[in-house]
């Protein structure tokens, strides 16, 4: 059994749970607190690639975990993660079962971005920051096939604490999915005290729901009375991105296909067999970066994976420290990179999305990273001096 307590700016959080494969809460998650009335902690995900650097080979162990949690069923599957948190971690879980089980299937993730011209599936997550998220409907003849005949939707999200957003999502997509039977919501951890999966069954009458996590518990949170230190400014609004903004590396649109490899020859040039290197994905745009750091790996390099984020967290506990870094996509909107510290890697690399070179470059110079833009040929560009 695992149990604890730790005391953040924002009120005491008190949790206890157990392990379903092997991990203590510790190997899989620490802890945050944010300047949120609705919630004022954050589960600091130690595997995600999010909040934390986390090697690559950790990174895909977790994937690979999850995607065993998925039972088989006749028919196709259709998966979901969640932005902006989950959306390499869905990803990877629908890659890593579509090499362990090759069987018709697709992977969608929701954004908080509008695509100009797609039918948009609204739903909230209603504990967030930014609570309106979209879900594009299937714009091709294969994947609209693919989500009408679909007999089985998983919904993959970093943690659970009360199952509402998968539930409001599974409301959302029923009209879509007229011969769905399974709903699974996969999670590396579920605080959620078998809510989760009780809001997934009341969401899905006579569909077989259920929720599977790498660990699974309780918490209880008690807000404290202090007053709080100033907040990083938050982004609420739903922001604008052209299509062209989307690379072939994220599945806004669906994809059913593993994404393009990086070229081992460029890789070389970058980083040497035993050097570690920390790949900085953008916001939504995080299984990139994944990809990229296995990619190290296999070159005998040392790949590790982070994210940057619109999420405004309290420096404090497992947040080191916070760093104000400009908005790929060239919006002006805040987005942060926690516990990035320059040297403990012999080298850093930006990939990212979107049409805005510049935005992006003043990104990397700032990290004293190299910058890999993915729209088209993947573009390699140094950093100045």
């Amino acid at each position: 059994m695992d149990s604890g307590s730790v005391l953040l700016a924002t009120g005491l959080l008190e949790y206890e749970g157990l392990s379903t494969q092997g991990l203590s809460l510790n190997d899989l998650c620490g802890f945050g607190a944010r300047n949120n009335a609705r919630r004022g902690f954050v589960f600091v995900s130690r595997v995600l690639g999010k909040h934390l650097p986390c090697p690559a080979v950790r990174m895909t162990a977790a994937q690979a975990l999850l995607a065993g949690e998925i039972a088989p069923d006749a028919g196709s599957t259709i998966f979901v993660g969640m932005a902006e948190t989950a959306t390499g971690l869905g990803h990877g879980v629908f890659e890593a079962h579509l090499r362990a089980r090759p069987s018709p299937s697709a992977y969608f993730q929701t954004t908080r971005y509008l695509l100009s011209g797609a039918r948009a599936i609204e739903f909230e997550e209603e504990h967030s920051h930014a609570t309106r998220q979209f879900l594009y409907a299937p714009e091709t003849d294969e994947l609209r096939r693919l989500v009408r005949a679909a007999r089985n939707l998983v919904l993959i999200d970093d943690e659970a604490s009360t199952g509402t957003t998968f539930a409001n999502l599974v409301r959302a997509l029923r009209p879509e999915m007229p011969d769905l039977a399974t709903v699974t919501g996969l999670v590396l951890t579920d605080f959620s005290d078998g809510a989760a999966q009780r809001a997934l069954q009341r969401a899905a009458p006579g569909l077989r729901a259920s929720v599977a996590a790498l660990w699974q518990g309780r918490y209880r949170f008690e807000p404290s009375r202090r007053p709080l230190p100033p907040g990083l400014p938050a982004q609420a609004g739903t922001l604008q991105c052209q299509r062209q903004g989307s690379s072939a590396y994220t599945a806004r649109l669906g994809t059913t296909t593993l994404v393009p490899a990086f070229d081992p020859h460029e890789l070389r040039a970058l980083v040497a067999p035993g050097q570690s290197v920390l790949v900085v994905g953008t916001g939504e745009c995080m299984h990139a970066a994944c990809v990229l750091a296995s990619a190290f790996d296999a070159i005998g390099a040392r790949g590790s994976v982070q994210s940057t984020t619109r999420s405004p967290l309290l420096v404090g506990h497992d947040v080191r420290s916070a760093l104000m870094v400009d908005d790929p996509y060239g919006e002006g909107v805040a987005n942060y990179l926690y516990n990035f510290q320059a040297g403990d890697f012999d080298a850093c690399l930006v990939v990212h999305e979107g049409t805005d070179m510049m935005a992006a470059q003043r990104l990397a110079s700032r990290l004293g990273a190299h910058r890999i833009g993915l729209m088209g040929e993947p573009v390699r560009q140094s950093c100045p001096e």
